[in-house]
């Protein structure tokens, strides 16, 4: 399940899609129990610290939740394209952070 950002700023990055179907969908996963992951791409200026504490509450413990780098130059958009991407220590400090709220950070 991909996560972009908090409630916030979801709209900014997902074309309208709305963050209330985004938390029934991982209700709806852990009800079932079934496996699956979380994934954030860290979009610099969308995904920061405030984000991810508020997303660790919606993230269940045993889910691995994986980070990975934004990576401008074929976005759909070409505005994003302009945006650099984050770096390694930056996204390392998200996880660390997940880690802390009790959630199985990962970096990919």
């Amino acid at each position: 399940l991909d996560l972009k950002t908090d409630a916030q700023r979801y709209g900014d990055l997902s074309s309208g899609f709305p963050f209330t179907a985004v938390i029934q969908s991982l209700k709806i996963l852990a009800k079932y129990k079934e496996e699956f992951e979380v994934r954030s791409v860290v979009v610099p200026g969308y995904l920061d610290e405030p984000a991810v504490k508020a997303l660790a509450a919606l993230v269940p413990e045993e889910t691995p939740w994986y980070f990975t780098a934004f990576a401008p130059g074929n976005c759909l958009d070409s505005r994003w394209n302009d945006i650099l991407p984050p770096d390694t220590d930056y996204i390392d400090g998200l996880v660390h952070l997940a880690e802390k709220l009790g959630r199985k950070g990962l970096r990919r």
